[in-house]
């Protein structure tokens, strides 16, 4: 598995049991302009600067939000996102916009997507009757620099 997404894992293990180093990436294969970045189970997801999000590694639930269950050995953008201002991942992905909504896609067996079903998803939807007001009981979310959140009071 290769969660750095540069399309190659660090180490590799031969058939007598050594390991080898692999050594590179290629430059057209990396991120640039990554403003923040959460890491999954399996799975990493990018902000750009540009409010953008960007996704590599397994995709087994849906995760990456593109429509797939197709591992990504290299980061994809996901179509559609595009006022992203902080993200948080496991095995599924949150999604929050600079308007205050949250989207998920991903694992859902618990319902932990917020979309009123437990039906696993690999599409980024809009958590239903929730909106992100400010610091409250909310987990780490990795925000775009600059972002804030007021509080209703």
């Amino acid at each position: 598995m290769d969660s750095l997404g540069l399309g190659l894992q660090l180490l590799r293990s031969t058939r007598d049991g050594t390991t080898t180093q692999a050594v590179g990436g290629r430059a057209s294969q990396r991120v640039a302009n990554i403003v923040g970045i959460a890491a999954g189970q399996n799975h990493t997801v990018a902000v750009k600067n540009d409010a953008t999000v960007m996704a590599w590694g397994y995709n087994g639930y849906g995760q990456l939000g593109d429509g797939t269950t197709t591992q990504r050995n290299t980061a994809i953008s996901l179509s559609g996102v595009t006022n992203a201002g902080g993200i948080a991942a496991s095995n599924h992905t949150l999604i929050l916009n600079t308007d205050g909504s949250i989207w998920s896609t991903g694992l859902n067996t618990n319902g932990q997507l917020g979309k009123g079903t437990a039906t696993n998803t690999s599409t980024p939807a809009t958590v239903v009757n929730f909106t992100f007001a400010g610091r409250s009981q909310c987990p780490p979310l990795a925000l775009k620099e600059g972002l804030t959140f007021k509080d209703k009071a």
